[in-house]
């Protein structure tokens, strides 16, 4: 019924804008001379406001718009690009693997962040739902970010280990099959496609010149690193019933990109198990 009466509103709002412009069309001097003299007319009536006049300086009208549109801006950008100063350095998270930058990139691309948001707000009921409250050294490494807009479907922030690997492939697969009645489109595709793995050194390549933390090392081999890690996927759904030669397709990269989710070691956890980047 919200939704209803909020559909009307903004349907009655789009309505009186077609009258309005129509009216306006129809009420509108005819020719050139006539609409001067409507115009010194009002303006011998003082009808003719600040904002009127404001509007026929072009140059001031214009600097003033942009400064506004550049205030709101910044206030959203620059907070996220200064995200690695806000975050102590060993509360950092390790950022994605190879593979799971390229899950990332299908998760992207097939539009999952327009049902599925990734930011857990610090509510109790977010929190019996969906785990912890997102944090900012979560999606530090995001580029974009993907706290979405709206949830059709779950929240996914901290997804990751919460089902097992052939879940998430039968998910994929056929949603209803482990979620009855889900809404849910079949992604059946990612079972076929092939993970572009050539790619994901000039990726990591690009990741690097905006900021995350990798190194010449793994820009360069991060096409091996990838197929390492996707084939220890693939072997452990095999292990579970799924399909053989499974390791190159893209449903084993989102596979890793989605059990990544909440489950990022940060710097001290990577440094106290001897790893390193």
């Amino acid at each position: 019924w919200v939704r209803a009466i909020g559909g009307t509103m903004f349907l009655a709002g789009f309505i009186i804008m077609i009258v309005n412009v129509w009216k306006t069309i129809a009420n509108a001097p005819a020719s050139a001379p006539d609409r001067v003299a409507a115009a010194k007319i009002a303006a011998s009536h003082g009808h003719e406001t600040r904002h009127r006049k404001l509007e026929g300086a072009t140059v001031a009208f214009t600097v003033l718009t942009v400064l506004a549109i550049l205030v709101g801006s910044v206030i959203e950008i620059v907070p996220t690009l200064m995200a690695h100063t806000y975050v102590a350095a060993n509360n950092r998270a390790v950022p994605y693997t190879p593979l799971e930058l390229a899950g990332r990139d299908v998760y992207v691309r097939e539009g999952c962040y327009t049902c599925h948001s990734q930011m857990i707000r610090p509510m109790v009921s977010e929190k019996l739902r969906y785990g912890d409250p997102s944090t900012l050294e979560d999606s530090m490494y995001d580029r974009p970010f993907q706290w979405g807009s709206k949830r059709t479907g779950p929240d996914l922030a901290r997804v990751g280990g919460k089902y097992p690997d052939l879940w998430h492939l039968r998910h994929m697969d056929d949603p209803r099959e482990v979620v009855a009645g889900s809404i849910m489109p079949a992604y059946s595709w990612l079972l076929k496609n092939k993970t572009d793995f050539a790619s994901l050194s000039k990726k990591f390549a690009v990741m690097q010149s905006l900021g995350v933390p990798y190194n010449d090392l793994q820009v360069q081999f991060a096409g091996e690193e990838a197929m390492h890690q996707a084939e220890k996927i693939a072997a452990g759904l095999e292990e579970q019933g799924a399909p053989k030669k499974l390791a190159d397709k893209e449903i084993v990269a989102l596979i890793a990109y989605l059990q990544r989710l909440g489950n990022a070691p940060n710097a001290a956890t990577q440094k106290q198990a001897g790893g390193g980047q």
